[in-house]
């Protein structure tokens, strides 16, 4: 099949990077396919030019698979004027690996359009033009694989004498000029090394990430709290560049900084699964109208970018339709909370146990007071004893320094412990005097675990949500009536039935 016997053309053009899309190499690539077609079939029309700045190695590619999808509806909308050829000017420019080539042109061929290539025109009818086009592809992929072992061995070597094409460099690092044509430099310790050195240490030592940013100097020698954290987490700072080591010094070993990876990684876990504890806050209070079982949170699509939907589910009811907006309820729980108000004899018995709690928490405080006292003694005996140990050569910098960290750490958790222990009294007086008006106490945003802790004394049988009415059910007159003295009165998202005789209906025991 000559190229005398296609009318209607489209044209393909590929560079590796956006870099070189910006150049000049698109415009000649498209210059010399079609002043090819046009000097060949002056009858040729052109009716598709794709371009794309993508890797020719890639198995998916966007830009072929684009330029399908847009010829095979065209065919079929204009069978008059159907593509039938997709020319590039080089193989190498369509794509540079022989199998995935292979099966795109078998692809194509299926839409009736025939790939072909300015510098050795295809004859599909031929078998040995076939044969020397995929020669042409395997040279293609061949030149390709010798092309990045090259690269990666000078790569290789200029990392071995520690010259690093790098286009920035961490404050902790600053370049000495060889020479700038060509680019010759040597890495060496920058302003911010002994601050991030510290910064290091500390967060070993286990000290809290922010509290070791401000110890190590803070905003002025390590920048901004996350840019000290994208820091530390720099391969770069560990000794690596690439997967490579380099000749040049480091602040941390990379096993220190998978260390600290996994620290961090632990803490954000933690503080997921926090918040998620947070959004359940309902689940050990709410059951489910079928089983009489406590509800479970469910995030079907926690993974995805979006806001995930939350919802309660019950986990034992099959088939699980039964569930609840977790947003929702929350919502809906929160003002049942603002609206209950305590009186009487319900408010003595909180007392008492708010005043058994308190006793146990200060009993607790005390202990932990005496202990953090007992710890700061060693501590401070440790701190004396350091800078004669330092001085003797016995230890080095690096110890007086955690010795110290923990010194300061160990006061710091006394302080708290102390002022805790100060204020214990007043806590309570203030708790006394909000149980005569609990919606006050919960008007301002409360801890989510408290709530739950009220929820389950004042509802221990538990309560059933209405999604559609948006108001919570009791199968029986449970301990919630003889806490919430004129319950119907004063709430009006609480609603209270008899229990039925049918068991698949009872929700609560009693």
């Amino acid at each position: 099949m000559k190229i005398t016997d296609h009318i209607y053309f489209a044209v393909g053009s590929r560079v590796s990077t956006k870099k070189q899309d910006a150049g000049i190499s698109i415009e000649s690539q498209d210059k010399g396919v079609e002043g090819h077609i046009l000097k060949s079939n002056p009858k040729a029309q052109i009716l598709f030019n794709f371009a794309a700045a993508e890797s020719g190695w890639k198995a998916n590619r966007a830009n072929i698979q684009k330029a399908y999808d847009e010829l095979r509806r065209h065919n079929q909308s204009n069978p008059s004027k159907a593509v039938t050829c997709f020319v590039f000017l080089q193989a190498d420019r369509y794509i540079r690996n022989l199998l995935n080539g292979a099966s795109w042109i078998e692809k194509f061929q299926q839409i009736g359009v025939y790939i072909n290539i300015v510098e050795r025109w295809v004859d599909w009818d031929d078998t040995m033009s076939v044969s020397m086009f995929m020669l042409d592809l395997a040279r293609a992929e061949e030149y390709s694989k010798k092309n990045s072992q090259n690269i990666k061995r000078c790569y290789t070597q200029r990392v071995e004498v520690g010259i690093l094409p790098v286009p920035k460099l961490p404050r902790i690092y600053v370049r000495e000029w060889i020479t700038r044509t060509p680019k010759n430099y040597r890495i060496l310790k920058g302003p911010a090394w002994e601050p991030f050195v510290k910064f290091k240490d500390y967060v070993l030592a286990g000290i809290n990430m922010k509290a070791a940013w401000r110890r190590a100097g803070g905003k002025e020698a390590l920048g901004s709290y996350d840019s000290a954290i994208q820091l530390i987490e720099n391969p770069m700072a560990w000794g690596m560049y690439r997967g490579y080591p380099f000749d040049a010094p480091a602040p941390m070993t990379p096993e220190e900084g998978r260390k600290i990876a996994r620290m961090r990684s632990a803490k954000q876990a933690k503080t997921a699964k926090s918040r998620k504890k947070q959004d359940a806050f309902m689940a050990p209070v709410c059951a489910c109208p079928h089983c009489s079982s406590r509800l479970t949170l469910s995030v079907p699509n926690e993974n995805t970018r979006r806001k995930p939907k939350k919802y309660l589910i019950c986990g034992k009811f099959t088939p699980r339709h039964y569930r609840i907006d977790a947003d929702k309820l929350n919502k809906d729980a929160l003002e049942l909370i603002q609206q209950l108000t305590l009186s009487g004899r319900a408010s003595q018995r909180l007392g008492k146990k708010a005043e058994e709690r308190s006793r146990i928490l200060r009993a607790n405080t005390e202990i932990e007071v005496k202990n953090l006292r007992a710890e700061a003694k060693k501590a401070n005996e440790a701190r004396q004893n350091i800078a004669w140990l330092l001085a003797t050569g016995a230890v080095s910098v690096e110890d007086r320094d955690a010795v110290i960290a923990r010194c300061d750490e160990i006061s710091d958790r006394l302080a708290d412990a102390e002022a805790r222990l100060k204020n214990h009294g007043k806590i309570l007086e203030s708790v006394l005097q909000g149980l005569n008006n609990l919606g006050a106490i919960f008007r301002e945003e409360p801890r989510r675990d408290m709530l739950t802790d009220f929820l389950l004394m004042a509802f221990p049988d538990g309560l059933i949500y209405d999604q559609k009415l948006g108001i919570f059910r009791t199968t029986t007159l449970n301990s919630a009536l003889t806490v919430t003295t004129d319950l119907s009165s004063s709430c009006t998202k609480l609603k209270t039935r008899l229990p039925t005789i049918k068991a698949s209906n009872r929700v609560m025991s009693g």
